[in-house]
């Protein structure tokens, strides 16, 4: 009885040690062979690892494409996982290879690769310094990327996503949609990656298709392309062009007018191209030029705009300069406005300049044709006066003016209507185009109005005239 005793109690002794040392070693950790996978984020207690991601099916949320991936703990004490997701299904060549990862959890930070297939694994380091891999998951990746930016013309859009990929839609002319050809688009087409900013022209008073885009890249190069018989793309030709034509470097901001342009640069100087019959380009002569000049203003500019026959600037210290011929402007070199405010930005539509001062306050000038200048009257405006306040951005054209509040509600005014009115809330963007208007909102979702637009402008041909917003999917 006393011999079972001692046995007995060196085998209970012997396990004892034995559990010790298993965990020290980590030797029970999960293996590749016991691992019970489980998908959707779900949790089966049973299971020593679990993988899981957001459900990647087409939608507008900016999540879809930068998934987030789980899995659960390790018994070990201070466990370090190490991720990978590949093309390969071996995941031999990882596009995220992300070791000693210390939380349950990984967030992509870029887009995965769209309409791709992907394979990804976790594993945790055991005791004795080996990785122990969970199977390989597969993962279907579709989504759309949403729009951040839109510009439109009379008869074609511009459209900026998420991921920085420029698309357009609509009339192709002259190339205008960029992509190599001059065949028409109703539905939206890709043509170039990080871009940052985008203007499509669309000055009525130019020829019907008469229009340019310009691009700045995220690396602040400027690219443009479609019509150019005034050499208002900048590349030293009057030669239309049907593809991104690089212009110039070191660029932080463009305005195109349909008939002449103005870039800044990163060192704040202004470079003017294109018609000059009336001193637009600012450089003291009348002759147009087909690259890039410089304007006679000190390096200090930091926002322009244009109108067809002349251009107003705005310098660091909130002062502003005009020339050429308009409503504002009579000169062929840049002179002083007599401006009551500091301004921060300035926008233009027709033959009316709109000032954002640096306390968000909306001042405009001009002939306030249709009511356009915003103040309840039709009366034609020599200096400028308050039309709005706690604004954040301008975009005008033709006859009419969208502004965006810091609230992100929608104003419009124009078309005979003479004061600003609430149109729309939940607005990060606004484009104003010659026959209908665009809006990106703040869940990313897209939205058009207007008369019925010519060439698939909208990037939907199912799209018609319609006054209330409809949204489109891009």
């Amino acid at each position: 009885m006393t011999k079972n005793k001692n046995t007995l109690k060196r085998l209970i002794f012997g396990l004892v040690i034995l559990s010790v040392i298993i965990y020290i070693t980590g030797c029970d950790l999960f293996s590749s062979d016991d691992l019970n996978i489980i998908q959707n984020n779900e949790y089966d207690p049973g299971s020593s690892l679990y993988i899981g991601t957001n459900p990647l099916t087409p939608s507008k949320s900016l999540s879809e494409g930068k998934p987030i991936f789980t899995w659960s703990s390790s018994p070990l004490a201070n466990p370090v996982y190490h991720l990978q997701v590949s093309e390969n299904a071996d995941c031999s060549v990882p596009i995220i290879n992300e070791a000693g990862l210390t939380v349950m959890s990984y967030e992509v930070p870029e887009y995965l690769p769209n309409n791709t297939t992907l394979y990804w694994r976790v594993s945790v380091t055991d005791g004795n310094g080996d990785e122990i891999w969970s199977p390989v998951q597969v993962l279907a990746v579709k989504f759309i990327v949403p729009v951040k930016f839109i510009s439109n013309g009379k008869f074609h859009t511009a459209a900026i996503k998420d991921d920085n990929s420029l698309w357009m839609a609509g009339d192709n002319f002259y190339g205008y949609l960029g992509i190599g050809n001059t065949d028409n688009y109703d539905y939206p087409v890709k043509v170039m990656d990080d871009v940052r900013f985008v203007q499509v022209t669309s000055h009525p008073s130019a020829e019907e298709r008469d229009t340019q885009v310009y691009v700045i890249t995220t690396s602040n190069t400027l690219y443009a392309w479609g019509k150019n018989s005034e050499g208002q793309l900048g590349d030293n030709t009057t030669d239309d062009k049907i593809l991104p034509t690089l212009i110039m470097e070191n660029i932080i901001k463009v305005a195109g007018s349909g008939v002449h342009t103005i870039a800044i640069d990163t060192d704040g100087k202004a470079w003017a191209w294109g018609r000059n019959y009336d001193g637009q380009l600012g450089d003291g002569s009348q002759l147009g030029k087909i690259s890039p000049v410089a304007v006679s203003l000190a390096s200090n500019v930091k926002d322009i705009t244009l109108e067809d026959r002349a251009s107003i600037a705005v310098l660091n210290d909130g002062s502003v300069y005009s020339w050429g011929a308009g409503w504002w402007a009579s000169t062929i070199t840049p002179q002083v406005k007599t401006v009551s405010v500091s301004v921060n930005n300035i926008y233009s539509c027709s033959s009316n300049t709109y000032l954002l001062d640096i306390n968000n306050d909306l001042w405009a000038v001009g002939e306030n044709g249709n009511g356009t200048i915003g103040d309840g009257t039709t009366i034609g405006r020599n200096d400028p006066v308050k039309v709005l306040s706690d604004v954040s951005y301008v975009n005008g054209e033709h006859s009419h003016v969208l502004a965006l509040k810091n609230d992100e509600t929608l104003w419009k005014w124009g078309n005979s209507i003479v004061s600003p009115a609430e149109f729309m809330a939940d607005v990060l963007n606004v484009s104003a185009g010659v026959t209908f208007d665009f809006a990106v909102k703040s869940d990313n979702s897209v939205w058009v109005w207007g008369y019925e637009p010519s060439y698939g402008a909208t990037g939907d041909p199912n799209i018609q005239a319609q006054s209330s917003p409809q949204e489109v999917v891009w």
